[in-house]
């Protein structure tokens, strides 16, 4: 439950605010809650702008965040366990894939 309320304070305060928001989506991050952000190659090659969070608190935890740089938008695509293999979950690749293109290829 820890993780779960850590996670959610993390995205209410990247949430309420635009500049903020793009941080999740900026490699160059990192603040004391989070480590790192990185891109997704596989699903940059899928022509989804797609990173990965690393958070500091909550460390067994990812976000899987994606960006519309022309229109500025970002969006939260899933919260996972670091021990998923992301490239490997089928389910959720697809999944991601799917609405991915129905809430950001519409712009």
């Amino acid at each position: 439950m820890k993780a779960a309320a850590e996670v959610s304070v993390i995205l209410r305060e990247f949430s309420g605010d635009a500049k903020a928001a793009e941080l999740l989506v900026d490699e160059q991050y990192s603040d004391l809650r989070i480590e790192s952000v990185s891109q997704l190659y596989s699903l940059q090659a899928a022509r989804i702008n797609a990173y990965r969070v690393r958070m500091v608190e909550v460390r067994e935890w990812r976000l899987i965040t994606c960006v519309d740089h022309f229109n500025r938008v970002i969006g939260l695509l899933a919260v996972m366990p670091r021990s998923d293999d992301y490239e490997k979950n089928t389910t959720l690749w697809k999944r991601i894939e799917r609405d991915y293109d129905a809430d950001f290829r519409r712009y």
